[in-house]
């Protein structure tokens, strides 16, 4: 599952885009996800696995301990 598109595996429209987006917005402020999206959505690069990968290079090695 982690390796699906957000778009064309699991049909995330742009409602629920949003909602992820602001989502994780809230949970580690300062982190915008817009800009991920938009470079891997045009060849279906756009998964849950890339976008932790996106996340972890901005809140470093701690913050996945949670």
């Amino acid at each position: 599952m982690l390796d699906m598109s957000l778009t064309h595996s699991l049909a995330f429209d742009s409602m629920k885009l949003m909602q992820f987006f602001a989502g994780v917005e809230a949970l580690y402020p300062g982190v915008a996800l817009e800009d991920w999206f938009i470079e891997h959505s045009t060849d279906g690069r756009e998964t849950l696995r890339s976008a932790v990968s996106h996340l972890m290079r901005f809140l470093g090695p701690h913050a996945a301990k949670g």
